[in-house]
């Protein structure tokens, strides 16, 4: 028996949550533990296009862009990192890259803001101005926001 938020048609279409209508891919199994086997072998959770996810236990979970599950469900920790790359200060937050236009200005979850200059303003009001290909790691980026 699946959970109860996958519902799975006779046409091979599925449902997760009332969610957008998906289609199984030949040879694909749908397991009582609401992941999804591939011929391949490999197994993942079914989630909704919304980053919604249903877990072994059958909890419901809402996951930020780019962030990453391990199978006991815990978070694995993602680092905010800019950088300035060819004049362009590029962003990795949340697990996707950004480059920046000019004038954008990005708040990060530590609570500094970073410009399109390569300029942080730290929480505290210090400032610290990246150079190229200088990397900086914002602290308090994670599971835990």
């Amino acid at each position: 028996m699946l959970p109860k938020s996958i519902v799975v048609a006779t046409n091979g279409m599925f449902t997760m949550a009332g969610g957008k209508k998906r289609a199984l891919a030949e040879g694909q199994v749908l397991n009582r533990d609401g992941r999804l086997t591939s011929p391949d072998g490999s197994v993942v959770p079914v989630a909704d296009p919304d980053g919604r996810i249903v877990s072994p236990r059958n909890r419901t979970r809402r996951l930020l862009d780019g962030q990453i599950l391990r199978l006991s469900e815990s978070g694995v920790e993602s680092t905010d990192t800019a950088r300035i790359e060819k004049r362009k200060v590029v962003l990795f937050k949340d697990g996707g890259r950004l480059e920046f236009r000019a004038g954008q200005v990005m708040a990060m979850s530590d609570g500094s803001r970073i410009d399109a200059s390569g300029t942080i303003a730290k929480r505290d009001g210090s400032r610290i101005a990246l150079e190229e290909d200088e990397l900086h790691k914002f602290s308090g980026a994670g599971d835990a926001r």
